[in-house]
């Protein structure tokens, strides 16, 4: 991006045209399920100083972020089309010091472009949400500029169908994905279903073209499905999504054979909740082989992802009575993602700290109870670090991580503590339960329940301030 820097001289990015194939011109649009291609080329970088916890390539980034964007306040028109392309292409979404800086860049882009002709503008526009809502967490307003991009690209529809019906239907993909964060469920699946039958026309047509964007959606549209309790409707969309990914990965493997491993470590979830717990296992055991074959392949690529699956596979081992299997299963995955925090801690630790949390109660299954206080008071400690730098995203998983801790001190007989940690769980969570009740309020209720349960085995009056989940059901 240094390099980007000294040659961003170009006064003035032109308007969006379609190309020859009726598609958008512009390389760099926010893919369905926001995955992201990074790039992590730096050549040219004369890097600052080192701060602490950063990586070379993290600072380098950072640094050169601060430049652009200083520069693009200054005259924003300076920044042509494929400087913003490249620049787009080397962010890393999972940096959390690049948070804030890359969401202010977006922002700078967005304000200097006109958003009905330009990709660059739209691109900007949706990234600016992923960044202010899934990374910063300001949820509501991720939502609001998902909802604008949707009402540019229905404008663009209406002009140009052929050129940006794709567009809209990502971006109907990526509003149902906000919509779901702040707790809008019927909403999300509205907007997730629009973009399947867009997809759906669009891959009968040109199957080669929008197969896999079909696959994506419908993996997107098993979540809501099943957040609204349409659990066999969202059983069938996974197991379609899974298909389609099967056919395209015995055709060309190295392509889609993550997303294979993607969509059935997302079909066991769905065979789990429809309570078939055995073929749930069989989904997750084979995502996890395919992510093994991918790692030892790619480690730098698939790690992340074969810890993931290692996660779910030990909550399905568990579920079907396999305890041993199941810790052995999360012992695994934590050691991923210790190394993996080790080298990127920015964007691993979060995951670290989840899998310490699941760590905790497979220990407690099986009777290891210091070992499963010692893997929850690390999980609360690291949450806690991270709350402190970015309350908004992070206190609910502090919150939950009491919850567990409170459930480890039952299991050992110990209430009174027990009721301590409940207690401090519903404390953190109160405030986004009452802020955001649909997405916070179930867990604060089942919070309250477990500190009411705590409070009567350890002889304790409860405290009427912290049982007010009770009291807002009825």
């Amino acid at each position: 991006m240094v390099r980007i820097i000294q040659d961003f001289a170009s006064p003035h990015p032109g308007p969006l045209t379609p190309s020859r194939d009726g598609v958008p011109f512009g390389p760099g649009a926010v893919p369905v399920g926001e995955t992201f291609k990074q790039s992590h080329d730096r050549q040219g970088a004369v890097p600052p100083e080192k701060g602490a916890q950063e990586n070379d390539d993290e600072r380098d980034q950072k640094w050169a972020l601060d430049q652009l964007t200083r520069l693009l306040k200054a005259n924003a028109e300076a920044l042509n089309d494929d400087a913003f392309w490249e620049i787009y292409a080397a962010l890393p979404l999972d940096t959390m010091a690049m948070v804030l800086p890359t969401r202010d860049f977006y922002k700078a882009v967005i304000n200097h472009r006109d958003l009905a002709q330009s990709e660059v503008g739209l691109a900007a526009l949706d990234s600016y949400a992923t960044y202010e809502g899934h990374q910063a967490g300001n949820r509501p307003m991720a939502l609001a500029v998902a909802t604008k991009v949707v009402a540019v690209c229905r404008e663009l529809v209406r002009a140009y169908p052929e050129a940006f019906l794709p567009r809209l239907a990502m971006s109907l993909s990526n509003q149902a994905n906000r919509q779901s964060e702040i707790g809008q469920r019927p909403q999300a699946l509205a907007s997730i279903e629009e973009a399947v039958k867009i997809y759906r026309e669009l891959a009968a047509a040109n199957p080669k073209a929008f197969l896999q964007d079909l696959a994506a959606s419908l993996n997107n549209q098993a979540i809501p499905q099943s957040e609204i309790g349409q659990r066999p409707q969202a059983l069938t969309s996974i197991e379609e999504a899974v298909k389609i990914y099967r056919e395209l990965a015995a055709a060309n493997p190295e392509a889609f054979q993550p997303d294979l491993a993607m969509s059935l470590n997302n079909q066991a979830i769905r065979q789990s909740e429809m309570g078939r717990r055995a073929q749930a296992l069989a989904s997750i055991e084979e995502a996890v082989k395919i992510r093994r074959e991918l790692a030892a392949a790619n480690p730098e690529a698939s790690l992340p992802n074969l810890a993931m699956s290692l996660v779910n596979q030990a909550k399905f081992q568990s579920e079907m009575g396999q305890r041993s299997k199941a810790l052995a299963s999360i012992e695994e995955a934590a050691k991923h993602y210790r190394v993996l925090a080790t080298s990127n801690p920015e964007a691993f630790l979060p995951d670290l700290a989840a899998s310490l949390n699941n760590r905790a109660m497979d220990q407690s299954d099986v009777g290891q109870r210091p070992q499963s206080l010692a893997s929850i008071e690390e999980a609360v400690k690291i949450r806690r670090e991270l709350a402190a730098a970015n309350p908004e995203a992070f206190l609910p998983n502090v919150a939950q991580s009491h919850g567990v801790w409170g459930a480890v001190l039952l299991a050992a007989e110990e209430p009174g503590d027990a009721a301590a940690r409940f207690a401090e769980g519903i404390r953190l969570i109160t405030p986004f339960a009452r802020n955001l009740p649909k997405a916070h309020f179930p867990f604060a209720l089942a919070l309250a329940r477990d500190y009411a349960r705590a409070c009567e085995l350890a002889g304790i009056a409860p405290d009427p301030e912290l049982t007010w989940p009770f009291s807002a059901t009825g």
